[in-house]
C-alpha cells in the first residue's frame, strides 16, 4: 500500500502542474477561493475568542453573546459569496 502511494504522488504532483498551465483561469480561482476561506476561518475563530473572553468576565450576557455569534456566522457566509 506505502508503495502504491509513493509511486503515484510523482504522478499526481505531475498532473497538477499540467492542470495548471492548461487551465491557470482555475488555479487563479483556487487559489482565490482558498484565500476566501483562509480569511473566513480566521475571523470566525478569532471574533469568536474575543467574544468568548468577553463573556467569560461577564461583559456580555449569553443571550447577547448568542447573537454574536450568529451574526459572526452570517458575515463569515457572505464573505464566502465573493469567492465566485
Amino acid at each position: 500500500m506505502a508503495t502504491s502511494i509513493t509511486g503515484s504522488a510523482p504522478n499526481t504532483a505531475s498532473a497538477r502542474a499540467k492542470a495548471g498551465r492548461a487551465c491557470p483561469e482555475v488555479m487563479s480561482l483556487w487559489r482565490r477561493m482558498v484565500a476566501v476561506v483562509r480569511h473566513g476561518i480566521l475571523f470566525g475563530i478569532g471574533a469568536s475568542v474575543i467574544l468568548m473572553i468577553f463573556a467569560s468576565f461577564g461583559f456580555i450576557k449569553p443571550a447577547v453573546g448568542a447573537f454574536f455569534q450568529e451574526a459572526i456566522d452570517l458575515v463569515a457566509i457572505l464573505n464566502a459569496l465573493r469567492a465566485r
